[in-house]
């Protein structure tokens, strides 16, 4: 019995041994995985950026579109503002010489080499108090030179923005100082 029990202890020694050897074996094959130190949280690092530029500002130089003064016709007509040029065109509509006419001008300010919206009205109703006379088809003429009129580029940080239009002048219109003021609205692209 002696012998048996002896022969159990050296298995149970041999078995105990070779099941430390098998755990110090995948204690050392995991040893480059952190699997026993693993964690719920991590860190990663970031930046926040911001790029702040010259608020974009519109100032009023020449304050009014003046389509001059008009003897209307027994025909409907119009009169026409160029902004780019300068210069006025008639059809159906005689114009006193003398009278003053041109585009309302503003002075766009901002970022240097932005690119801006430049947003005109649809149409405005001057009136006399009694009638009125409608005005479209707004545009505008840009400078510097190099810049175009619907997306200028803020040139040196400066945009000079003529406006013209249409006027519609009645058949035997109502005479009178017709008048209305309207709003040009300039933003970064």
């Amino acid at each position: 019995m002696d012998k048996i029990a002896s022969k159990s202890g050296v298995i149970r020694h041999k078995v105990r041994k070779s099941l430390l050897f098998t755990a110090a074996l995948i204690s050392t094959s995991l040893s480059g995985y952190n699997i026993a130190s693993a964690s719920n949280s991590d860190v990663a690092a970031s930046d926040a950026k911001a790029k702040v530029i010259e608020p974009i500002t519109i100032t009023v130089v020449n304050p009014q579109l003046r389509f001059g003064t008009l003897v209307p016709t027994g025909t409907n007509g119009t009169v026409t503002i160029d902004p780019s040029v300068a210069s006025r065109s008639t059809v159906d509509v005689d114009v006193i010489s003398g009278g003053f006419f041109g585009a309302a001008v503003f002075r766009v300010d901002g970022e240097a080499g932005r690119a801006v919206d430049i947003d005109l009205p649809t149409s405005i109703a001057l009136s006399n108090g009694n009638t009125t006379m409608n005005t479209d088809l707004f545009t505008s003429f840009t400078t510097p030179p190099g810049t175009t009129s619907n997306t200028p580029a803020l040139l040196g940080g400066l945009v000079i923005v003529n406006v013209g239009a249409t006027l519609h002048v009645g058949a035997n219109q109502e005479p009178g100082d017709y008048s209305q003021g309207f709003n040009v609205t300039v933003s970064y692209q």
